[in-house]
């Protein structure tokens, strides 16, 4: 081999050696930008993250009184349930009653005649 091929082999090779470079300074580039989106994705998400956790203290005390709630609820709806049932059972009392007065009118009026 020639000097003059070793050198243009040897340009050749630097050449190679400077593209592949290049490729991977480019790679490096696009995972950098891809790295600096994640971390701007990750970040949002964060903050979202941190709006909820403020949110938390406040959200189990609206739980709990809520729950407070229902059970008094259910408690005034179980006494209205009772009244209810108690209401029906004096309107059948006074159906009775006001069926049993016509009779005893009736009998009382015919005694009478």
């Amino acid at each position: 081999m020639t000097r003059e091929e070793a050198l243009n082999s040897v340009k050749a090779n630097i050449e190679n050696a400077n593209l592949i470079k290049h490729q991977l300074e480019m790679t490096i580039v696009q995972a950098g930008e891809a790295l600096i989106t994640e971390h701007a994705v990750a970040q949002s998400r964060i903050k979202e993250l941190d709006a909820i956790c403020q949110k938390l203290p406040r959200l189990k005390n609206e739980l709990s009184s809520l729950q407070v709630q229902l059970h008094q609820l259910a408690e005034l709806e179980e006494t209205l349930h009772g009244k209810r049932q108690s209401s029906q059972e004096l309107r059948t009392q006074v159906h009775y009653l006001e069926s049993n007065k016509a009779q005893l009118q009736q009998e009382i009026k015919e005694i009478e005649e």
